[in-house]
């Protein structure tokens, strides 16, 4: 039985206007795409790159950050843009903004109405709790586990054993929450835990991955939690 749902934060319950950003910086470089096709390579070299390069987007490093952005560039037929142009424009990118989901508050309501607690393990740097309290939702996540802090990245399952020995929980009573299969379901398969996997765009960019909930947010959480559908099921 699910008592206790843990969240990513980044892509899970808040979003960026990165792609916004990359859409204005590859106009200013000549290049004239929609903004829906700049998301859609967003989505898809976010996919891939923390599929190769596990944990590092965590670390909001200048080499990480380029990288990221030349993957979204790969994705856009016609591009030619690499690191160094990139790196060139890290100031437009170093002040994303983040915002909750329309459903991130609602949702997290009622897991609580239901009586079950929600936390939070995040692969992000030190400006994490700054986010947490402008957005609000550090008003209703317990316990706030972040890599920065204790020093440990997901997908170390020792990340989510410390998570959980915070509240002195039970690693089969609880259900883990992201968007990065390799990060979030992997590890926190290790200890046992159960998981969903967030994609907002059907099965594009995971499509070689099977897992059996794979979400577009996570809105019918309360729902699966009440049905009981994770009684029974098999951790991977």
């Amino acid at each position: 039985m699910i008592k206790h749902v843990f969240f990513d934060l980044g892509l899970t319950l808040i979003k960026n206007n990165l792609p916004e950003s990359f859409h204005s910086c590859i106009e200013r470089a000549g290049y004239t795409f929609s903004l829906e096709d700049v998301k859609l390579a967003y989505h898809l070299a976010n996919k891939e790159y923390m599929k190769n390069h596990p944990g590092k987007l965590g670390n909001k490093s200048e080499n990480s950050l380029s990288g990221y952005l030349s993957a979204i560039a790969k994705f856009l037929q016609g591009v030619s843009l690499d690191q160094t142009f990139f790196k060139e424009h890290l100031s437009d990118f170093r002040s994303v903004s983040w915002v909750p989901y329309t459903w991130t508050f609602p949702t997290l309501k009622v897991l609580q109405d239901q009586g079950i607690d929600v936390g939070l393990i995040s692969n992000w740097d030190f400006g994490c709790r700054t986010i947490l309290s402008q957005t609000k939702l550090d008003m209703f996540l317990d316990p706030i586990v972040i890599s920065s802090e204790v020093q440990i990245e997901k997908p170390d399952k020792r990340i989510f054993e410390h998570a959980i020995k915070c509240k002195d929980w039970k690693s089969e009573e609880c259900l883990y929450v992201g968007d990065n299969y390799y990060d979030d379901v992997l590890g926190a398969a290790q200890i046992g835990m159960h998981s969903c996997l967030l994609n907002f765009v059907g099965i594009a960019g995971i499509e070689e991955l099977n897992h059996p909930y794979i979400l577009s947010s996570i809105q019918t959480i309360p729902s699966l939690i009440g049905q009981g559908i994770f009684d029974h099921d098999h951790v991977l």
